[in-house]
This record gives structure tokens, sequence and C-alpha cells, in this order.
């Protein structure tokens, strides 16, 4: 009776010790596919990276940064209502700043402005220092007319990085709705002064606007010196 206890309990430790082996190295595979997954999304081969994302998720469930990363490649690909459901589950499991930041990207280019909003705050109030989600929401603020606060926004994302180009871009644009083109040349300006060699086109544009309002200003200051001549 003894012996057949020792067996039953030796059997049991060795299935809990397979068990172990195989979570191990079902979650070891897991990462294998993911980090392959982000070498294939650093070369913008979207189509690899969700599929690796995918066999990562099949091996381990619960692995959130491969529901992330595999909704910023749904989102780079167009396919947002795909992505935001993945961002969903990697909000469900973690939480963290960065899922709220994709699922609000996604959110804006489904025109969902407000909801934007609401997930680039809740990624604000879990990390305040990362100016992108600053910008992003300077973005849909601007969609939806808030102009002032598109500027607050962008003051903020270019407190954080003063090289922030798009933050400069954004704050421009605003600031054209405000009527305040003086301090939109200015913004247009240091857009230009801190664009990379991929937003060639929008400096064209930035150039074209500065070169209108310049023209404007002179437009109005030449009617205001004719109509104080009379």
């Amino acid at each position: 009776m003894k012996k057949q206890a020792k067996t039953i309990t030796l059997i049991v430790v060795v299935l809990a010790i397979l068990l172990v082996g195989y979570l191990i190295a079902k979650r070891l595979l897991a990462r294998s596919y993911y980090t392959q997954a982000v070498a294939h999304a650093t070369r913008e081969q979207y189509d690899d990276a969700i599929a690796f994302c995918s066999k990562a998720i099949e091996m381990a469930p619960g692995y959130a940064n491969a529901y992330y990363s595999r909704g910023r490649a749904y989102t780079c690909k167009g396919q947002y209502d795909r992505a935001i459901r993945d961002f969903n589950r990697s909000i469900e499991i973690h939480g963290g700043p960065a899922s709220y930041y994709g699922r609000a990207l996604a959110y804006y280019h489904v025109k969902e402005y407000d909801r934007a909003i609401a997930d680039y705050g809740r990624a604000i109030e879990l990390n305040p220092r990362i100016p992108e989600v600053f910008s992003g929401r300077a973005r849909a603020y601007y969609r939806k007319g808030c102009y002032h606060r598109a500027v607050s926004d962008s003051n903020k994302a270019i407190e954080l990085r003063d090289d922030f180009a798009l933050a400069y871009y954004r704050k421009a644009l605003a600031l054209e709705e405000l009527g305040r083109p003086a301090e939109a040349i200015d913004a247009y300006k240091s857009f230009i002064e801190n664009a990379n060699p991929s937003q060639r086109k929008t400096v064209r544009y930035a150039t074209q606007r500065i070169e209108q309002l310049q023209a404007r200003k002179q437009e109005v200051g030449q009617r205001s010196n004719i109509a104080g001549s009379k």
C-alpha cells in the first residue's frame, strides 16, 4: 500500500515537472515568435508581424505585448477595427499607457475623436512624460475644432521634446484657425527646422503657408497705409 502511494506520488511529481516544463517551453516559444514579429514590424513587413504575433498569442493567450504589437501592425495596415480589438485585449490584460495610446490612434483614424481624446487622457494619467501622446491629443482636438486645447497640448509636447517637429506643425495649424498668423509662421518655421527627410511633403506645405501668411500680412499692411493716407 505504501509502495503504491509512493508510486502515485512519484507519478504526480513527474507529471507536474513535465507540465511546468511544457508551460515554460510554450512561453519561451511565444517570446521567440514575438521577437520575430517586432523585427518584421521594424522592417514594415506588417503581414509577417501579424502572423508571428498571432503565433505568440496562440502559445501564450495572455501575452499583452503581442496583442499590442499586432494592434500596431493592424493600424499601420489601416485595419482599425481589428487594431481596436487587439488594443482592447491588451488593455484588459495589462492596461499600460502604450495600449491606450495605440487605441487612441486607431480611434482617431475612424473619426471617433472623443474616444481618442479619452484614451490619450488615460495614457497621460499613466505617464505624463510622453510627448507623442500630447501631440496626438492635440491633433484630435484640432479635428473637433478645439483649437485652444490643440495649442496647449502641442506646447506640452514641445516642453517635453523641443525638437518635436509634428508638435510645431500641429500648433501652427491650430494657431491659424485662431487668427494668430504671426505665431503660426513661427511655429511653421520651427517645424521646418526640426523636420526629418520623410516629412518633405509637409515641409513644402508649411513653406507655402508661411509665404501665403506673409503675403497676406503685407497686403493688410498696404491697405492700412492707403487708408491712412486718405
